[in-house]
């Protein structure tokens, strides 16, 4: 009997050198991984680049890109998704993460700009809308906003980040109890999150439920204990409430982590209000006055403000 040997065919040696090309290439990348995750940007930053030099992938833009963020080096990481877009041209998630590097910046044009034509692309992306949704926000397009968050709402209703929006675009309508609906469900969702908390004391207050705002802003204390506006509205809610001393603590404690404009005007008013220690409420508003001097845009962003100057 013959005993026929059928012998695989070698491969070519550009095969061979495609295959270990590969291997090499995933190690790179691997290894670039290992150092984002310890947090040793430059030497992941360095294979990272060594890896895109055999060949581009979306993960490696990805990840480089989000190396470039991580040392704040956001216009790097803007041109990293850019050298992306040129190997896959109609790739969503590239142009949404320059949107959100974008607003990040404070360049909301060219935000809504970049997450339009994601939007092209993927008519349901979450991160995309939800991003849009909440520069129709900041603007004051309250509508536009709420729209825009309707698909997502349908997609994706588990999202806290998402009812969090639609709580404060309600609150910003003048909705308090859709807005406190809404806020309630995303802190169902996230209870950790501390954002979602102090919100919800906001709208607490303007609905004068004092009481309730005092129990989330402290909630939000807890949660983020180095944010001084969450001692501001602490110490209004326990003004409201009658309880003066704990209030003067909390602007206090308030003001020793930030001497802000905001915090110093509202506790020179309680003072005066309560016509207790006026050379203190005095040397509050002297120095309000002062920071106001130095950036007068300030007096812009607290609500009214120029008028409870003029009271004072």
């Amino acid at each position: 009997f013959f005993f026929l040997m059928i012998r695989r065919p070698p491969r070519s040696t550009q095969s061979r050198s495609s295959a270990a090309s590969d291997v090499y290439k995933r190690q790179v990348y691997t290894k670039g991984l290992a150092y984002y995750h310890l947090q040793d940007y430059q030497s992941a930053i360095d294979c990272l680049q060594q890896s895109n030099s055999i060949s581009i992938h979306e993960n490696n833009i990805l990840l480089l890109a989000k190396t470039h963020e991580a040392r704040q080096e956001y216009k790097k990481a803007i041109e990293v998704y850019r050298l992306g877009l040129q190997h896959y041209v109609e790739h969503p998630e590239f142009l949404v993460q320059i949107g959100l590097i974008y607003i990040r910046l404070g360049d909301s044009n060219n935000a809504s700009q970049v997450l339009a034509q994601a939007v092209e692309i993927s008519p349901k992306d979450f991160s995309a809308l939800l991003a849009l949704g909440s520069i129709l926000q900041d603007r004051g397009d309250i509508d536009g906003a709420l729209a825009k968050y309707r698909v997502p709402s349908q997609e994706n209703p588990a999202s806290a980040q998402l009812w969090n929006n639609i709580g404060m675009a309600f609150y910003a309508a003048g909705k308090l109890i859709a807005g406190i609906s809404c806020l309630k469900k995303a802190q169902y969702l996230d209870p950790f999150e501390w954002t979602i908390s102090f919100n919800l004391g906001l709208l607490h207050m303007s609905a004068n439920q004092y009481a309730s705002a005092f129990h989330y802003f402290s909630s939000a204390i807890n949660l983020k204990p180095d944010f001084s506006d969450s001692y501001m509205y602490l110490g209004l809610a326990l003004f409201r409430l009658d309880d003066f001393k704990n209030a003067c603590i909390a602007f206090e404690q308030g003001l020793r982590l930030e001497r802000s404009y905001r915090i110093l005007l509202n506790y020179t008013i309680v003072l005066l209000m309560k016509q207790q220690n006026v050379e203190h409420a005095k040397e509050l508003f002297l120095e309000s006055e002062k920071l106001l001097e130095r950036e007068p845009s300030l007096v812009e962003f607290t609500d009214d403000a120029p008028v409870q100057r003029r009271l004072l």
